[in-house]
């Protein structure tokens, strides 16, 4: 920056600077919305999946309540063991 200085008048060189700044803010102006926009997309997509996990334990809950044995229930669907103990759960019918 001290080589567009040289020569220059002490006004043209805050001129100089003083549009490279507006320039910078811009373009740091523009950073900071494209991150607000991604922040507000995490933040909705992170909405979504706590719904779908809510609902996925709304469903499980009735698997084990509808199940008809007390301490072992079958869940195939949502992991790798075929049986998974649930101690003290009792059927409600």
């Amino acid at each position: 920056m001290a080589e567009r200085g040289r020569g220059q008048s002490p006004s043209a060189m805050e001129d100089l600077l003083d549009v490279e700044n507006k320039r910078m803010a811009d373009s740091l102006a523009s950073k900071v919305t494209r991150l607000k926009s991604l922040a507000l997309d995490i933040d909705k997509d992170a909405e979504e999946q706590n719904r779908y996990l809510d609902g996925m334990g709304l469903q499980l809950d009735w698997l084990i309540l509808v199940s008809p044995s007390k301490e072992t229930q079958e869940v195939p669907w949502c992991c790798n063991a075929s049986k998974v103990r649930f101690p003290g759960r009792t059927r409600i019918s």
